[in-house]
C-alpha cells in the first residue's frame, strides 16, 4: 500500500500527490541537504532529501537543523548548504 507523506524529520514530510509522482521521484538521484556546524565545522544532515537539479532551483530560503556535534539547532540558509549525493550512487551502484 502507497503511503501518501514520508517524514524526513520532526518538522519535515514529504507528500506524494499521486503514483506517477511517486514513481517520477524515485527515478531521481535524491540526496541529503547537508549544511557546516559554524562551531566545529562538520557536515549535518538537515533531515531533508532533494535531488541537486531541484535544490538548485529552489527559491532562497531559511531553515534549522539540529546539530549532534554541539546538540543545538543551527539556523541556515539554502545558499549556504548542499546537496550530497554520494549514499544514493552507492546504493545504484550496489544494486
Amino acid at each position: 500500500m502507497p503511503s501518501f507523506a514520508m517524514k524526513l524529520s520532526g518538522e519535515h514530510y514529504i507528500f506524494f500527490a499521486s503514483p506517477a509522482y511517486l514513481a517520477r521521484e524515485q527515478e531521481t538521484a535524491m540526496g541529503k541537504i547537508m549544511v557546516r556546524c559554524p562551531q566545529t565545522g562538520r557536515s549535518i544532515e538537515t533531515g531533508m532529501e532533494m535531488d541537486a537539479a531541484r535544490f538548485q532551483r529552489m527559491p532562497v530560503f531559511f531553515s534549522r537543523a539540529y546539530c549532534p556535534h554541539c546538540r543545538i539547532y543551527h539556523e541556515w540558509f539554502a545558499a549556504h548548504a548542499w546537496v550530497d549525493e554520494t549514499r544514493d550512487r552507492e546504493r545504484i551502484e550496489l544494486a
